[in-house]
């Protein structure tokens, strides 16, 4: 049961993490990111399973088309043998002669109906996969502007500088936020490889955890600054705490 990712668990941990968002920063934009990365997972186990399906059209079609192409093949054979009288093998061969030349075009045609099914569901991987990139970096521009040193003493500001508006607990408890949505939009991406072996669809799967593996990296060094200024009593407090009753 701990061999493959469970759709279902990673929705509800979804559900659980954007339920969190929204108690500690209610109406934030990274809560609503949250439901919509909910809403993709809830797909995802949809497509997953369409896309592991055989395809039903897709083989009854190659099925047709190559016994069409058979078909024709053996019934131009057998005109031409018939037209020009083949007694024996040695005849035969030699009316075969021209037809091997088309053998290298027919078997790359067979060939394309034989990876046809494979293509179509790499192609709705990829599709899947992009909205999840654009997810990753939707999750890196709400954390982009949630510098530490901001929270410095020290610090100096400008009129265009973003606007300090968490303490150094929220602003620990975002970035955690937006790590956890991270890891789990390449968890979601996981799943649509699941029992499928196409080479292409998994690299696009390990581009999106190497994304999300770096952004994450760019967090963590957020936090080591942000303990390191609380730990040297450094940071400010611009803003009051929430509820510490409230689940975080």
């Amino acid at each position: 049961m701990f061999r493959a990712l469970d759709s279902t668990e990673i929705v509800k941990t979804l559900e659980r993490l954007q339920t969190r968002i929204a108690e500690r920063f209610p109406e934030s934009g990274l809560g609503r990111v949250a439901g919509e990365l909910t809403g993709v997972a809830r797909e995802a186990a949809r497509r997953n399973e369409e896309i592991r399906r055989p395809h039903v059209p897709i083989r009854l079609l190659c099925v047709a088309i190559v016994g069409l192409v058979i078909g024709l093949l053996t019934y131009e054979l057998f005109q031409v043998g018939t037209s020009l009288g083949i007694g024996s093998l040695r005849d035969f061969i030699e009316v075969l002669e021209p037809f091997l030349g088309s053998l290298t075009f027919l078997a790359a045609f067979f060939f394309f109906l034989w990876t046809l099914e494979t293509r179509w569901r790499r192609a709705r991987v990829l599709q899947a996969i992009h909205e999840l990139r654009s997810i990753t970096h939707v999750v890196d521009m709400h954390q982009l502007t949630k510098d530490p040193d901001r929270l410095a003493r020290a610090w100096q500001g400008t009129e265009s500088s973003p606007r300090v508006d968490l303490t150094p607990r929220q602003l620990g408890r975002y970035l955690d936020y937006c790590m956890e949505l991270l890891a789990l939009t390449s968890k979601i991406a996981a799943l649509y490889v699941q029992g499928i072996g196409d080479p292409v669809a998994v690299n696009a799967v390990d581009d999106i955890e190497n994304l999300a593996t770096g952004l994450s990296s760019k967090i963590g060094q957020k936090l080591a600054i942000l303990d390191r200024l609380e730990s040297d009593g450094l940071a400010t407090e611009p803003a009051p705490e929430p509820n510490e009753n409230t689940p975080g």
